[in-house]
């Protein structure tokens, strides 16, 4: 398993605090340097999230295109390397070199066509329609539906089917590195979960969060939101959402 740790070439603090944790592995681990979006001249930052706001009416903050072309640059150099699988670690993540035995002690387990999360989706307005079927002790194979409520890319493996197809959709159109279902949409990629790693909560001080949430705030007023036909599409949403609910019950799914 080939190991890439994503980071800035100036946070040399954060890797030093991954050498500490990570004594045995760290030196295994493949340095990518993060690209920063927001040191991008505005002609290429333009030109690369155009098309993801005209497909998709979402305008990519400067932080969160750094992030995918980040995502992007490692993906592309784990198809060139030949490895089977690739285990892609953002800076912050936390950990020891025992969960990282433990990632891969389950790579056996999933098929070519997958994409493991090893953690970070501790989210609790998310984390209740994560829905999945225990493959061994503590790796589950997520519903479909699912697919729609994972977020955060600090802590994955992927194969080279399924780096690929996220490769091809970032081709298309530049999407969120966390946006797992849009990147995965109409593919065959299965996702599993093995709750493993994880995440610092500390997501106020991120610049990514930052301009994320100033991106995606609604400011429109309470009648204005009832008003919309955002509102009763939502509201049909939350019936579907129950309604898949159900029948992921019935095909043997449990909440994880």
């Amino acid at each position: 398993m080939k190991i890439y740790l994503i980071s800035l070439s100036k946070d040399v603090k954060r890797r030093l605090s991954l050498q500490k944790t990570f004594p045995n592995y760290f030196k295994k681990m493949c340095q990518i340097d993060a690209i920063d979006g927001r040191l991008l001249n505005a002609k290429d930052f333009f030109s690369k999230i155009t098309g993801s706001y005209l497909h998709h009416n979402r305008l990519l903050s400067p932080s969160e295109l750094g992030c995918s072309l980040s995502h992007i640059k490692v993906l592309q150099e784990f198809i060139e390397s030949g490895e089977k699988y690739a285990l892609i670690l953002e800076d912050d993540i936390l950990g020891t070199d025992k969960h990282l035995k433990h990632i891969e002690s389950l790579l056996p387990y999933i098929p070519d066509n997958s994409l493991l999360l090893c953690g970070g989706q501790d989210k609790p307005s998310l984390r209740n329609y994560l829905y999945g079927k225990e493959i061994t002790k503590n790796l589950f194979k997520l519903a479909p539906f699912s697919h729609f409520y994972i977020v955060r890319a600090c802590c994955y493996v992927v194969t080279h089917t399924s780096a690929s197809a996220i490769l091809s959709s970032h081709k298309k159109n530049i999407l969120l590195a966390d946006s797992w279902y849009q990147l995965l949409k109409d593919t065959n990629i299965e996702i599993f979960l093995a709750d493993i790693l994880s995440h610092p909560d500390n997501d106020l001080d991120s610049n990514l969060h930052i301009e994320r949430t100033i991106l995606t705030k609604d400011r429109r007023s309470f009648r204005q939101k009832w008003l919309s036909t955002g509102t009763l599409k939502s509201i049909a949403n939350r019936y579907n959402l129950y309604f898949n609910i159900f029948v992921a019950i019935i095909q043997g799914y449990k909440k994880v």
